[in-house]
């Protein structure tokens, strides 16, 4: 079984259930602590809506916050969902534009996250 987070009809993602549920949570946490609406919206059929522009403004949000610590534990809870949404904002079209060496470092380990995040 598997879940589909989808904008206007295209597939950013198609985890294994367990995972896309999993993350979903770990996002709407983030979104907690940034303050900001996930833009992911559960329906009945398996699938997340993903509102672009929602999605968007909370991974920049979540962005902002990840490099405005140097906590590494911070670092290590929220990397990994943070990398897996930048890899959906990407395949909807929405990349990100590195402003110092240590984002450009971050960013590069996106296309390793869209390997593992391919169907």
């Amino acid at each position: 079984m598997s879940v589909y987070f989808e904008h206007q009809g295209r597939t950013l993602w198609n985890p294994a259930t367990g995972l896309g549920r999993w993350y979903a949570a770990l996002a709407d946490a983030a979104a907690d602590i940034v303050q900001t609406p996930t833009g992911l919206t559960e329906n009945d059929d398996d699938t997340y809506t993903v509102d672009l522009i929602a999605f968007r403004t909370f991974a920049e949000k979540l962005y902002a916050r990840f490099f405005r610590t140097r906590n590494p534990l911070v670092h290590a809870l929220v990397e990994p969902s943070l990398l897996i949404s930048l890899v959906m904002l990407e395949r909807g079209g929405i990349t990100m534009t590195p402003a110092t060496e240590h984002e450009t470092r971050f960013l590069d380990k996106i296309p390793e996250y869209s390997r593992l995040m391919a169907g």
